[in-house]
């Protein structure tokens, strides 16, 4: 891949004559397999035969240029006040044949992607956009996460070029689970371990048994080595949890799921939050001792609810976070576990905390208007600009509030009738800035489409700062003299250009980005076998 430094202005005619000789040619096969492949399709924008089920319960992009699935969205509200400059981070999978392997997904704020892969094969939770040291990467843990609710992996930092810089594990010998990975300014990464531990279970009727244990660990980036550790049944009572034991926790058997932790938050004093599905709390724990300074929810709160029960109710929840100063708590809210979806009200939530008298209120629902069941995962992230993003875990859809609660855009990127179901699913739905430059060169391909006439397809999978393609050709790729074919402002992530009667002989694709500087090429595709006859 070719790149101008950005302070530099660059001429595409140039660029043709002196980088022409140095691109091997590609001899494209024009095939049926080919014709066969769909081009990319507009997303769809309040589409009710999309939402009824009616598309299939997981409709997605094909693309000519590259062999990638990715979600076709359903844009089912669109308010200008939304956030524009920002992309969107998930990671769709599911029960649905086209979600069975799970794709870390990066689309714009009109529903196009912008980049998708998979990792080995594995499951991938948990995408985002962190710093480290200046620099921003792309983290996600990816493993296996059929380990009874959570995951047994590792967690994955890539730079801008999407090239994988470190890989990170937990502590002490332990797999690392998929709930969390999140950095601290200390250059310290959070994570979540999932530990079988045996146990007194008297107090829920069995002898001795196996729990699944769950534990806080603190991990330096740099060298692996552990910083701080915490372990829920030292400090909790195991009785406190809503979840029935059932047949768990006999021994040689299942551990018994009593605790689930799914997300830490550090504070600038190093203590800790800590949210608990089956224990309806949150905790804030002391960085230094471990011991739990407060509890939020649940058997144990401490807090005097200002809102008549409202702010304490929460049950199941997931991703709590300090906001405003530490003077605030948010989190979604799933509301249930599972059962009849008449007893599913999940929300995002605002609290307002007061640690001087203890007490606690609730500032702001995020709800969404149409009922939607989120019996496990969901994420609530404060934008930038104010507003509030809310993703409903098992339910494939993601809105977007005002601070004060009201609906601006929604996007489903599974339809209305499967919420709930788990037919599409991410664990988080975020929204981060990020740029990045592929080290790869950008996709082209010469094929049909639905009319049979003959084009041009190019893509660059993971490019953020494409802002318009440039097709050039030439007789004779060895002589360096390519000419400029057309140009076309990119729009989605597939461009296309139509190959007339008397096209040259061989094309290539040349990216620019906003100011005219060259990003990259394409490698020269041979275009002699495509033959147009006019009538």
């Amino acid at each position: 891949m070719w790149f101008c430094k950005k302070t530099s202005s660059c001429d595409v005619a140039g660029f043709a004559t002196t980088v022409a000789t140095i691109f091997p040619v590609l001899n494209l096969v024009i095939s049926l397999h080919a014709c066969a492949a769909n081009a990319e399709q507009p997303v769809y924008v309040s589409s009710g035969s999309y939402d009824e089920g009616n598309l299939g319960k997981y409709p997605v992009q094909e693309f000519k240029s590259i062999q990638l699935i990715a979600p076709r969205p359903n844009i089912v509200r669109q308010d200008s006040r939304c956030t524009k400059n920002l992309l969107t981070f998930f990671s769709p999978r599911g029960y649905a044949e086209q979600a069975q392997h799970a794709q870390a997904t990066i689309l714009d704020h009109n529903g196009h992607l912008v980049w998708t892969s998979g990792w080995d094969n594995k499951q991938i939770y948990n995408l985002m956009a962190q710093e480290y040291k200046g620099h921003k990467y792309i983290t996600f843990w990816a493993g296996n996460d059929a380990v009874g609710g959570h995951g047994a992996g590792s967690y994955y930092m890539l730079d801008e070029t999407y090239n994988m810089t470190r890989r990170l594990h937990a502590a002490n010998g332990m797999k690392g689970d998929l709930h969390e990975f999140r950095f601290t300014p200390q250059g310290t990464a959070l994570i979540t371990v999932y530990d079988v531990q045996e146990v007194d279970l008297s107090s829920l009727g069995k002898n001795t048994g196996p729990i699944w244990d769950c534990l806080i660990q603190e991990i330096d980036i740099e060298t692996g080595d552990l910083v701080f550790e915490w372990r829920a049944s030292k400090h909790l009572n195991i009785a406190d949890t809503f979840r029935d034991i059932g047949g768990e926790g006999e021994p040689g058997g299942a551990p018994f799921d009593w605790f689930h932790i799914n997300s830490i938050d550090k504070d600038a004093q190093g203590n800790y939050l800590i949210s608990s599905r089956y224990l309806n709390s949150i905790f804030y724990i002391d960085g230094k001792t471990g011991s739990i300074i407060w509890t939020m929810g649940g058997k144990g709160n401490v807090f005097k609810d200002l809102s008549g029960g409202k702010a304490t109710n929460f049950a199941f929840q997931h991703d709590a976070r300090w906001d405003n100063d530490y003077k605030e708590i948010t989190l979604f809210d799933n509301s249930h576990d599972g059962g009849p979806l008449e007893n599913a009200h999940p929300r995002g939530i605002r609290l307002g905390v007061d640690q001087l008298f203890m007490t606690v209120r609730l500032v702001t629902e995020y709800k969404n208007p149409t009922h939607v069941p989120a019996a496990s995962q969901g994420s609530m992230q404060n934008l930038p600009n104010g507003n509030v993003l809310v993703g409903y875990g098992f339910s494939g859809l993601f809105t977007e509030f005002t601070r004060d609660g009201k609906v601006l855009c929604e996007t489903h990127f599974g339809p209305q009738s499967g919420f709930g179901t788990g037919d599409v699913q991410s664990y988080r739905v975020l929204k981060f800035d990020w740029q990045s430059f592929p080290e790869t060169n950008p996709d082209l391909a010469i094929s049909q489409d639905d009319g049979m006439v003959w084009r041009a397809y190019v893509s660059w999978n993971g490019a953020t700062d494409v802002s318009a393609w440039v097709l050039q050709g030439t007789d004779n790729p060895n002589a360096g003299k390519w000419r400029v074919i057309e140009k076309k402002t990119k729009s989605g992530f597939e461009t296309n250009f139509l190959l007339e009667a008397a096209h040259p002989d061989y094309v290539r694709a040349v990216a620019l980005d906003a100011r005219g500087n060259i990003l990259g090429s394409s490698e020269p595709a041979n275009a002699t076998r495509v033959k147009i006859v006019c009538l």
